[in-house]
């Protein structure tokens, strides 16, 4: 185990590594029992990976060298327990040694999946593999990295690295197929929703442009009878143009800002059945905005650019203005 988890660090130094111990536990409080997940955690490296402090309803987070654990909020509700209540689990440890023990509860968390909510239960690391009677040893080692573009690229090399010693190793596509394949069409159709709202935009600018500079054209034709040459004429429009939608693409990026940073820390909450179906497929029932200044900038140059392509009709039918015809 700790060879596998040295080599990760090492041979890809831009990874965190997140130590777990999984198996199966029979649950039991009062008259009530239930198969369930027994997760054994590193509490402060899964807290940043997990967030499981902002889904704590009540109670603590565990501590590295505590003896409690952490239930998932419909298994306590199951149960019919509470923060301080004594859980008995008993299960098989490692070589099929016997596991049981009694374990207080420290802190009921509410996870997203109802699936995964009405049988997990989280215990330090340490804990767990003297429950199972495997000390030293992991079940899993969750890597995460920087940037999704790296994880084929993470996922081949460490394949390569690990499965010569029996590990095997699995991105999140691997592991969760369907969730990827909606991920792709979610994927795909913000694309085409993106691409329409380019084309209303442009629509709009374009028509904004055109009727700006045609309602000119006399003023245009006049200023070409007394003698002003037509590229100076396309070139003075041009500037105007020009400063008018840098004017407004940064006015309208000025205003978003504040709208997207408040839904950010804000975000907007689902009630009713629209959180029920969003729980039933293992999201969050929230839509926060996304707070990422590079996509900001990326969305405000692209209406620039498609301003800048718009505004070469207008600026093309001034330079060809027939002057008599404008002028009557």
């Amino acid at each position: 185990m700790f060879n596998s988890e040295h080599t990760i660090h090492t041979f890809w130094d831009t990874t965190t590594v997140i130590p777990r111990i999984e198996s199966f536990a029979l649950a039991s409080y009062g008259n009530n029992t239930k198969g369930v997940i027994v997760c054994g955690i590193d509490p402060v490296a899964e807290n940043r990976f997990s967030h499981l402090s902002d889904k704590l309803q009540r109670g603590t987070l565990l501590r590295n060298t505590d003896n409690g654990v952490l239930v998932s909020s419909r298994l306590a509700r199951f149960l019919n327990l509470d923060v301080a209540d004594t859980l008995v689990l008993i299960g098989q440890g490692y070589q099929g040694n016997s596991a049981a023990g009694l374990f207080p509860v420290r802190g009921i968390i509410k996870l997203p999946s109802p699936e995964i909510d009405n049988q997990m239960i989280y215990m330090p690391l340490s804990l767990a593999q003297n429950f199972y009677s495997a000390e030293g040893r992991l079940t899993t080692l969750v890597i995460e990295i920087k940037s999704e573009k790296e994880m084929a690229d993470v996922t081949d090399a460490l394949s390569q690295k690990l499965e010569p010693s029996g590990f095997e190793v699995m991105s999140w596509h691997d592991m969760l197929k369907e969730l990827y394949q909606q991920y792709i069409s979610d994927e795909g159709s913000a694309f085409i929703i993106l691409g329409l709202l380019y084309l209303v935009v442009g629509f709009g600018i374009f028509g904004t442009v055109l009727m700006m500079t045609s309602e000119r054209k006399r003023e245009f034709s006049i200023m070409i009878a007394v003698g002003m040459r037509r590229i100076r004429i396309v070139s003075l429009l041009a500037l105007e143009l020009f400063f008018i939608s840098l004017i407004g693409v940064i006015a309208g990026m000025a205003g978003s800002v504040p709208i997207i940073g408040y839904y950010h820390f804000n975000p907007i909450k689902f009630t009713g059945e629209t959180a029920q179906v969003m729980e039933q497929y293992g999201m969050d029932p929230v839509m926060p905005t996304l707070w990422q200044p590079g996509y900001i900038l990326g969305q405000g140059l692209a209406v620039f650019v498609i301003t800048l392509i718009i505004i070469v009709y207008p600026l093309y039918s001034v330079s060809k203005l027939n002057v008599a015809k404008c002028i009557k």
